[in-house]
């Protein structure tokens, strides 16, 4: 028998002279002694050490960690990590049965929240539709303004959808001319597609296009970013810094 058995036959023998049922159990001894034998079966195996399961030993590799970092979790965070193996292993399984459940668990949880706004609304309505209508008339501006954006955003959708070579010419119209014909076409291009997903209103085409073209230069370098180590053309192997240099000395 080991040490740690030892000690727990000590603590939970009756007629043990440390037997104190108080103490372990949280029962007066005249209760325990008027408890059947199951029932202190019942208070025995509560704190009966637990065996080891046989086989495997627990690598926490399995979950990306060491023993270290295992070791340092919470309760709650090891079950997590075992439920996210559990779900993985069971989609590599049966990947549709594993999204049937989910679409059965997320159909449940929205009933339930529906269930719950209306019994919460039914319980106290007339409370329910003052606090509405006070806070329309408090944010009345500012819902107005989201609708009308919201409104202009689809009607902007719905044009480009509708007359794309309208609003393409429109586009082209907008860009400056002395730029080369593939960097319009580019910028084109990417004016369409936001407004095509609502980012830029047909309207505001022209006061737009000027962003778009800092982005396109900035993102293909149209007017190449020169180091200051680089030699100026013509001035026999000087370089830009040492033209500054010579500009500073000279002041």
């Amino acid at each position: 028998m080991t040490k740690r058995e030892n000690a727990h036959r000590e603590i939970c023998v009756p007629g043990h002279p440390n037997f104190d049922p108080l103490a372990k159990f949280g029962v007066s001894m005249e209760a325990w002694l008027a408890l059947t034998q199951e029932e202190r079966n019942f208070h025995h195996k509560r704190l009966r050490p637990k065996e080891q399961p046989k086989g495997k030993k627990f690598d926490p590799a399995r979950y990306g960690l060491s023993s270290e970092e295992w070791n340092s979790l919470t309760k709650t965070e090891r079950e997590r990590y075992r439920t996210r193996i559990k779900y993985r292993l069971a989609f590599q399984k049966c990947p549709e049965q594993v999204r049937a459940k989910q679409r059965e668990k997320r159909k449940r949880y929205l009933q339930r929240i529906r269930a719950y706004d209306l019994a919460r609304y039914w319980a106290n309505p007339e409370k329910r539709r003052k606090t509405a209508r006070e806070s329309y008339r408090r944010h009345h501006e500012k819902q107005l303004q989201r609708y009308r954006d919201r409104r202009a955003k689809q009607k902007s959708i719905s044009i480009v959808r509708h007359n794309p070579n309208e609003v393409y010419h429109l586009v082209v119209a907008a860009i400056p001319g002395k730029l080369p014909r593939f960097a319009r076409d580019d910028i084109a291009g990417m004016i369409c597609l936001a407004v095509l997903e609502g980012k830029v209103l047909v309207k505001d085409i022209e006061k737009e296009v000027a962003s778009f073209m800092r982005s396109y230069n900035r993102e293909y370098d149209t007017f190449k970013t020169v180091s200051l180590d680089t030699p100026i053309p013509g001035m026999d192997g000087m370089t830009y810094l040492d033209k500054l240099a010579a500009g500073a000395d000279d002041t």
